[in-house]
Order: structure tokens, then C-alpha cells, then sequence
């Protein structure tokens, strides 16, 4: 598949509400993205994901913190440009049949340039397109092999978890998580292929914020003081222009709510104090 097959979307990449930089999104024309997401479904029946590995069906990032909850030691590897990095041969370690993988080949890799099929497939490089329904599911198929290597290394007092490209290992004690075990888990990662983002891994204690897929976890789940401000302005505003709670606030809430009812609940009452006092204003 090329850019004749997707449409390319340019967002800003946001941190604590800050601009970071674009990303680049590649996303299927609705005829393949049609196509593309029956394919999930096969591939979802086809593989059996350890529970170790979230960002599956029935998993999220709360199932991938849940692990890492009060451990002194939190270590952290995150991987860079992972679907770039992502091609068919990757993905063919795996124990898809050839069918299946044939289907993977036609219909979910990409390239970035005008090209027929034929063309692509015999001599430009091709990888996961970014926007792609099918992209997700076959970034962690390709990545499964290298899980499994990692684990024979890890014993029973380190917790290991994945959500694609956020790979965290914690233990309650520094002495698990040395440094000989850190650097034969690097030289297996780069060995299959992939590129670890050196300036986002590393070691966190527990007498500092310890994050795991956005989440604090250093005594319990919760939000960061800078994502609980973000969230407390949008809600400001909203009370202050319309009144109503959008969708997206609305979901914004609700994730919430599966780290910490009792803060989702303190959320809710703020906006509506705030939507009672713009209301009051009006009337003076």
C-alpha cells in the first residue's frame, strides 16, 4: 500500500498541554480501513496474548500500571518510532499461517511513496502505516517474539508489562533489576531490530514520581499534578463558555474514573461550582 491508499494527517504532539512537535498520521482510505479492520478480527482469534502485554483487547493502561503499584524500583524502556520499525519479517517470527500473513502483506504494510503494489512489495521498504486499525495489533505480534526472550531472563521478584511501546520492569528491591539484566534486555531489543529511545528509559525510584503509561503509580493510581491542572482548566473553560460537559471532556472523566473514582467524582463537583459562579456573575 502507498500514499495513494491513505489519507496523511499532520498533528500536534502535546505534553503536560505543551507542544512537542507533529506527528505524522497515515491513515487507510475508508475502503481499506473496511477491509483492515476485519482483518483484526481474524488476527484477534489467530493469537493469544500473555497477560503481560497490554494494549490488546481487554487490556488498557490501567491493567499495565496496575503491576507496577508501590515498587521502590520502576525501570522503564521506551521504544522509538515503533510501527516505522515494524516490518513483514518481524511480523513473520510470529506463528500466523501463511495465509494470514499473506493477507498482512497485501493489505496492512506501507510505503511512503506513489508506487503499485507489485513494486512495493519486491523492493522499497514497507512497515505499519501509523493510522491503521491493523497496525496496533501486529506492532505487538512482531514484538511478541522479543517479549518472550525478555521473560526467560526475569524471575518471579520482577513485574514486567508492555503497552506497545512502553516497556516497564519493577521490583522491590534494586538488586533484581541489575545492571547486567538491563543490558542483556537492551542487546535483545536491538538485536531483532528495534531502536530504544535512550533520553525516555531509565530507572525511577520511588522517592520521585514513578509514571507508567501516564499514570502515577508510586503509592496508587493516579494523575499527575500537571495532567490533574490541565484537566482542571478545561474544565474552567468549559463551565465558563458553554456549561455543558462535552464528549470528549466527558471521556476524559471517565478514564478518570478507572484510576481514581473518588478524583473523577472531585472533578465533577469542581465543574459544577464552576458552571454555578460564571452563572452567578451573569446575573450582577
Amino acid at each position: 500500500m502507498s500514499d495513494s491508499d491513505y489519507l496523511i494527517h499532520k498533528v500536534l504532539k502535546r505534553s503536560s498541554g505543551k507542544v512537542v512537535g507533529i506527528r505524522i498520521i497515515e491513515e487507510p482510505k475508508p475502503e481499506l480501513k473496511i477491509i483492515q479492520k476485519v482483518l483484526v478480527k481474524e488476527l484477534q482469534l489467530e493469537v493469544d496474548f500473555p497477560s503481560y502485554i497490554n494494549g490488546v483487547s481487554k487490556t488498557s493502561i490501567i491493567t499495565n500500571s496496575n503491576p507496577h503499584i508501590n515498587k521502590p524500583i520502576l525501570y522503564k524502556i521506551d521504544l522509538k518510532d515503533f510501527y516505522h520499525t515494524v516490518d513483514i519479517n518481524k511480523i513473520a517470527r510470529s506463528l500466523l499461517t501463511k495465509t494470514l500473513l499473506d493477507k498482512v502483506n497485501n493489505i496492512c504494510m506501507y510505503c511512503h511513496t506513489e508506487c503499485d503494489r507489485s513494486s512495493c512489495k519486491q523492493s522499497l521498504p514497507r512497515r505499519l502505516p501509523t493510522g491503521a486499525p491493523t497496525s496496533p495489533i501486529l506492532a505487538n505480534i512482531a514484538f511478541l517474539s522479543t517479549d518472550i526472550k525478555i521473560n526467560k531472563l526475569l524471575n518471579h521478584n520482577i513485574n514486567y508489562t508492555r503497552y506497545m511501546d512502553d516497556i516497564c520492569l519493577s521490583s522491590i528491591k534494586l538488586e533484581y533489576i541489575t545492571p547486567e539484566l538491563i543490558n542483556n534486555i537492551i542487546q535483545i531489543i536491538e538485536l531483532d531490530g528495534y531502536i530504544i529511545n535512550r533520553k525516555k528509559s531509565g530507572i525511577h525510584l520511588d522517592f520521585k514520581r514513578q509514571e507508567v503509561t501516564g499514570i502515577v503509580v508510586n503509592k496508587k493510581l493516579n494523575l499527575s499534578k500537571d495532567r490533574r491542572l490541565l484537566l482542571r482548566a478545561k474544565l474552567d473553560h468549559l463551565a465558563r463558555s458553554s456549561r455543558v460537559l462535552t464528549p470528549e471532556l466527558a471521556g476524559e472523566l471517565a478514564h478518570v474514573s478507572n484510576i481514581s473514582k473518588q478524583l473523577s467524582s472531585n472533578f465533577m463537583k469542581y465543574f459544577l461550582r464552576r458552571v454555578s459562579y460564571y452563572a452567578i456573575q451573569e446575573t450582577k
